[in-house]
């Protein structure tokens, strides 16, 4: 039987997903039509340009695995892509010889910021045309809400990994 805790992480998470994936219909229906006239990417690439492009550092491709939680074999397909097309570039981590080290490229950072400004002129938009209805939105309290989903989301990905870590060291026990 369940205990009360992994019953509550799980409505959680099945949650955070139903909302993430409102916001990817949203955006592919709503933003990337506009963003697509200029730059010629498909979701996936996007946000893994701008996770690049806000990174306070040159993030690796793992980080940004983490960041997104997606696959890492995604990652790298989407960094081929990026990479291809001139948007990205890749160079050596001379701290970690095994990583390499992300950046965007001018065109790149360009483009990231135009995805923004579509984003934010759609959002503001969206807002407006709602029959009169008021909006009151407290910025700060939604930032550290999707915060705290990013941590959480976090955490129960390392708590798999190590999990998947003690099931096959006991596999080969």
């Amino acid at each position: 039987m369940m205990n009360q805790k992994v019953i509550a992480d799980l409505r959680y998470l099945s949650y955070a997903e139903w909302i993430c994936g409102d916001y990817n219909e949203f955006v592919k229906k709503t933003v990337l039509p506009q963003f697509k006239k200029r730059y010629p990417l498909k979701l996936r690439e996007t946000r893994v340009l701008n996770a690049i492009a806000v990174a306070e550092r040159p993030p690796s491709a793992s980080y940004i695995s983490d960041v997104l939680r997606q696959d890492p074999a995604t990652i790298t397909r989407s960094l081929v892509i990026l990479i291809g097309k001139g948007y990205v570039v890749s160079e050596e981590d001379f701290n970690d010889g095994r990583s390499r080290l992300l950046k965007t490229t001018p065109t790149g950072a360009e483009a990231a910021d135009y995805f923004l400004n579509v984003f934010n002129e759609v959002v503001g938009k969206a807002t407006h045309a709602t029959n009169g209805a008021q909006f009151n939105h407290d910025h700060g309290l939604l930032t550290q809400s999707l915060e705290l989903v990013a941590k959480r989301a976090r955490a129960f990905r390392e708590s798999q990994r190590m999990l998947r870590r003690a099931l096959n060291t006991r596999a080969f026990s």
